[in-house]
């Protein structure tokens, strides 16, 4: 915990040295994704994202999530998708981007009511998700990328 702890100090002033020294600090941690997201405030009200995780896997995973992302500012404008702002590797490998407001799918659907132990489900999906998920899906499925774009460099 105490290396976590000093990577984690590292990577609040490394965010703050991107932003001209602006002063920083951690003000949350969750797991997600496969390794631990830390929210990084900045004292003028900014909040970044550092994305922490520590296999091979990760790194192919941001490879493919900077690309997804890139190509939906390109070419879906009106998709709001947070911008990356630096992607390194100190001890655990790093990729910060701009901080996105809410909660993760997995804690919208997984915190309400779930399955009781006869098998019986409570129908209590939050407000909305279903129609803001197929908003979204149809969106980003109707952005004109092309299909040469659609594959990486990993891809067999």
């Amino acid at each position: 915990m105490d290396q976590f702890d000093l990577e984690v100090k590292k990577a609040v002033a490394h965010a703050s040295a991107l932003r001209d020294n602006i002063p920083a600090e951690r003000v949350g941690l969750r797991e997600g994704g496969g390794g631990v997201v830390a929210k990084i405030c900045f004292a003028d009200g900014v909040c970044w994202a550092d994305k922490m995780y520590a296999n091979a896997m990760g790194y192919e995973n941001v490879y493919y999530a900077n690309r997804a992302m890139a190509y939906a500012r390109q070419y879906c404008p009106d998709i709001p998708v947070p911008e990356p702002k630096a992607w390194y590797r100190n001890k655990i490998h790093h990729y910060v981007t701009e901080w996105v407001e809410g909660n993760q799918l997995h804690e919208m659907v997984f915190t309400y009511p779930r399955l009781y132990s006869d098998g019986t489900t409570v129908s209590n999906l939050p407000h909305k998700l279903v129609s803001s998920l197929a908003q979204f899906v149809y969106n980003l499925t109707s952005c004109p990328i092309p299909l040469d774009k659609c594959k990486g460099p990993f891809d067999h």
